[in-house]
């Protein structure tokens, strides 16, 4: 009898907890959680246009069922009112969703300008500051390339700033999870 007691009080507990906090965990990148299969991003990514090469014959050059990357064009907002056109990246790994990025290219958007850069890594350092704390600043090649990375529980994310010939900034999240297996392959992630 006091053994079912406990079990009804742990459960009690449990409940209370998912009730409390929402039911819902806290997604890890755009609307998706570590580990989602490739099917499942697909059908979770609403309002975002897969980019899918083609040949002159509208061949597919990328057979979605054999890659490990989804591509989309999309968008960052950040801050009030702002935001950027970006190229929205999921990577896989053994058809387990284990990052996502955001790249902002001037390839892809030629009206992104070095103001514009700046701006951009501004406030969307800001903004990540502003919900995980302070980050760990590097420098490589000289300075023209600068990393700003945060962590929480699941995630290591990544704001990478590189000012060479050709200027990107690219936004990572990576579960931590999948990092820590993996470290040997990934040491520069």
């Amino acid at each position: 009898m006091r053994k079912l007691l406990i079990l009804l009080v742990l459960l009690v507990l449990v409940a209370c907890s998912n009730i409390t906090s929402g039911g819902k965990k806290e997604y890890n990148f755009r609307d998706t959680y570590w580990g989602m299969s490739k099917e499942e991003v697909q059908n979770s990514v609403d309002g975002l246009e897969l980019v899918v090469e083609e040949d002159r014959y509208n061949q597919n050059l990328v057979n979605l069922s054999k890659t490990d990357y989804l591509y989309y064009q999309g968008a960052l907002d950040y801050g009030v009112d702002q935001g950027e056109d970006a190229i929205v990246s999921f990577y896989f790994d053994n058809d387990k969703l284990v990052s996502g990025s955001y790249g902002f290219d001037t390839n892809f958007n030629f009206l992104l300008s070095g103001e514009d850069i700046v701006n951009l890594v501004n406030g969307v350092k800001s903004e990540l500051t502003e919900k995980y704390g302070d980050y760990e600043e590097k420098e490589y090649v000289d300075g023209l390339v600068i990393t700003y990375t945060w962590q929480d529980n699941d995630t290591k994310i990544t704001l990478e700033l590189n000012t060479g010939i050709q200027p990107y900034v690219n936004l990572s999240y990576t579960s931590l999870d999948w990092l820590n297996s993996n470290e040997e392959d990934v040491e520069d992630l």
